[in-house]
């Protein structure tokens, strides 16, 4: 008899823990535009902004030019991470749908959007570039590359590329991965 009261009570902990789970996803999905306010930059003002200003050396006009390039950008990645957001909203407000075309379009939208959003960027990067001199522009050309290491985990190559040969030798098992 113990044992049928514990497990009713385990039970009703594990319903209520997924129904709690439940609310909270439901909850995210659909308050998509009750976005986070970005991180405060780190002190001393060292934002992005500050960061490119500095190690360009731009001066007041390219500062200038630069701003304006930011607001632009800004107010582009907004309206599409916006766009994004209600498109994701209706692919999970109709998840109970069995409709693959209907999913597949939505998430194809998604996916617009998302190269919209690396287009913008992309741009905004070559306008930046624009406005540089020419030992201005190897300056970019090595913070891009900085940027693009660290976004692709701190190395440049393909995945499944690793230095070195493999694991193990040629009639050895590899080694068991780290906590096995």
């Amino acid at each position: 008899m113990n044992s049928n009261r514990t497990f009713y009570i385990l039970l009703v902990t594990v319903v209520l823990l997924v129904i709690c789970n439940i609310g909270l996803m439901f909850t995210i999905w659909h308050n998509p535009n009750r976005a986070c306010p970005p991180p405060p930059p780190p002190p001393g003002g060292h934002g992005p902004r500050n960061f490119v200003i500095e190690h360009l050396n731009l001066n007041n006009d390219q500062i200038s030019k630069y701003d304006q390039l930011i607001k632009e950008h800004q107010q582009s990645m907004s309206d599409l991470r916006q766009s994004a957001a209600g498109l994701r909203g209706m692919l999970f407000s109709n998840v109970e749908r069995t409709d693959t075309h209907f999913t597949d379009s939505v998430a194809t939208l998604i996916a617009g959007k998302q190269k919209e959003i690396e287009m913008v960027t992309y741009t905004h990067f070559g306008k930046l570039r624009a406005l540089c001199t020419d030992s201005q522009k190897k300056d970019l050309d090595n913070i891009l590359s900085d940027v693009i290491k660290k976004m692709n985990g701190g190395h440049n190559r393909p995945p499944g590329d690793r230095p070195g040969p493999p694991p193990g030798g040629e009639h050895e098992p590899p080694p068991p991965p780290p906590g096995l």
